[in-house]
């Protein structure tokens, strides 16, 4: 487990380059304002690509947006639907999971129990190519405007 974590950290160092970062995967690192490397950039898209196929094959309408909320955190993928259907996000994520494996520790079910600020998605972690985390957060639309359902 170690060793897949180390190899899956690499793709969220920051740019400050401590002593115990420096020569660990530099290309994989993102600059202090979080903007992507361009390998960075390459994975997420090769990451994205099958997901997208998926939806368009099941009929799903979406946006996905790649983003990364802190220096030290991983990157974000957010798969937003055209739907007011809340069942959708669990639809969905059974397909993303059909493609990466999902770490069971990090699942977070949002739309059944929203957080205290009227928030819903599912947040998941998933193991993509070469074995690298990636947080998937889905929602619709409605849930990003913050309509409860």
């Amino acid at each position: 487990i170690c060793e897949s974590q180390c190899a899956i950290g690499s793709l969220d160092l920051h740019h400050v380059d401590p002593p115990s970062e420096r020569g660990l995967g530099q290309e994989w690192r993102w600059n202090r304002k979080t903007i992507m490397t361009s390998k960075a950039k390459k994975y997420l898209n090769r990451f994205i690509e099958p997901i997208k196929k998926s939806l368009l094959k099941a009929g799903f309408k979406s946006e996905i947006i790649t983003e990364k909320v802190a220096v030290d955190s991983l990157p974000i993928v957010r798969i937003i639907l055209d739907s007011s259907n809340w069942n959708d996000c669990f639809a969905v994520y059974g397909l993303v999971a059909d493609i990466y494996i999902p770490n069971p520790d990090r699942f977070k079910n949002f739309i059944s129990v929203p957080r205290g600020d009227g928030y819903q998605a599912i947040h998941s972690t998933l193991f993509g190519p070469e074995g690298r985390m990636v947080e998937i957060w889905i929602c619709t639309r409605d849930m990003l405007a913050g309509k409860k359902t």
